[in-house]
């Protein structure tokens, strides 16, 4: 399990491509405007197993906030290894390497124009504006100056302490869309990459009648989360994580079922707990602010250590956090009815 993680993109792309034909999938690549730190391409590579107009498909996808997919792509390359299950017709295994591949090239949470994608696929993002939430925090998570010494944790902790953390949450999970410097920024659109994905998407599964799709995310939390109207009853059906409602705007676990309307979507988003909240939010902002206000430099410790703080390079916690990510793949495909045969 420990020498599926890679130390980064290009390594873990190439990996990936080398293991999908190995496994007897498909590959299809959407390229993406960029390149990586050595000059790289990026693209949105798709591993391809079963039928090819499925009535029934599963969908895993890593790295739609770049930097965290290390752990869910140590869990792809695990799974392809391995070797998948017999495939059922009429069934699609669909693998999503990295939904993000600039945020997991130059170890960012954000793409390219500094877009939140799990943010991004909003109704009306002009309406998002600056929600009271996080203007009341904007000066403290978006200070326009190089990454520095000024006592962030211990100034967060007295925020919180003075108005409680639901203001904190509510300003991560609406986002905003005024300051295109500042985090959780959805952006004036859907992304191209992200649309031109979604646009292939609903062409390949377009005869599907039933989609479940795994979406993983690494953070201070073990969740499942999933649409409210499919919540009942999941946390008896999946046995990795607590179940609660996704209630963030422009999620693509919250789109899938919009995206799909006549079919049967449940869209799971899994939470790995990696560090604590106020460790991620002091790594995200000093990573902001390398980005937008330093060199940018990959190398830079503000970049290494958003690495480390949502895939700890620790031997137990990376062997934990893939396993769970493999067992709930496995909860997936005893629902669809892909089982592994005995040896």
């Amino acid at each position: 399990m420990l020498e599926s993680f890679s130390p980064d993109y290009a390594t873990a792309r190439e990996r990936f491509l080398d293991a999908v034909p190995r496994a007897g999938g498909l590959t299809i690549g959407l390229p993406v405007d960029g390149q990586g730190p050595d000059g790289d391409p990026l693209s949105i590579d798709v591993a391809w197993f079963g039928a090819a107009k499925p009535r029934t498909a599963v969908l895993h996808i890593a790295g739609t906030h770049g930097v965290d997919g290390f752990t869910a792509a140590a869990a792809q390359l695990t799974l392809l290894e391995q070797g998948l299950p017999p495939i059922p017709d009429g069934v699609a295994v669909i693998l999503v390497h990295c939904l993000n591949p600039y945020g997991m090239a130059w170890l960012r949470r954000a793409d390219a124009d500094n877009i939140d994608l799990n943010r991004n696929l909003c109704d009306d993002h002009a309406s998002v504006g600056m929600p009271d939430a996080y203007a009341q925090l904007d000066g403290l998570l978006n200070p326009a100056s190089p990454p520095s010494m000024d006592f962030f944790p211990l100034r967060l902790r007295w925020t919180l302490l003075r108005s409680g953390p639901l203001g904190l949450q509510r300003a991560m999970q609406t986002g905003q869309s005024t300051n295109p410097r500042g985090l959780f920024y959805v952006g004036a659109g859907v992304q191209p990459a992200l649309a031109r994905f979604l646009d292939w998407l609903s062409s390949a599964l377009a005869d599907a009648a039933r989609i479940i799709s795994v979406d993983v995310h690494a953070g201070s939390q073990d969740m499942l989360m999933v649409d409210a109207d499919t919540l009942p009853g999941i946390a008896e059906r999946f046995s990795s994580a607590t179940a609660r409602p996704v209630d963030e705007a422009g999620t693509l676990a919250a789109h899938l079922p919009q995206r799909f309307p006549d079919a049967d979507v449940i869209a799971l988003s899994q939470e790995l707990r990696a560090s604590s909240a106020v460790r991620i939010l002091h790594a995200l902002r000093e990573e902001n602010r390398w980005h937008h206000y330093g060199d940018g430099d990959v190398q830079h410790n503000s970049r290494r250590r958003l690495q480390d703080a949502l895939t700890p390079p620790v031997p137990g916690w990376r062997r934990e956090a893939a396993g769970r990510c493999l067992d709930l793949i496995a909860d997936v495909f005893d629902m669809v009815g892909i089982v592994k045969t005995s040896e």
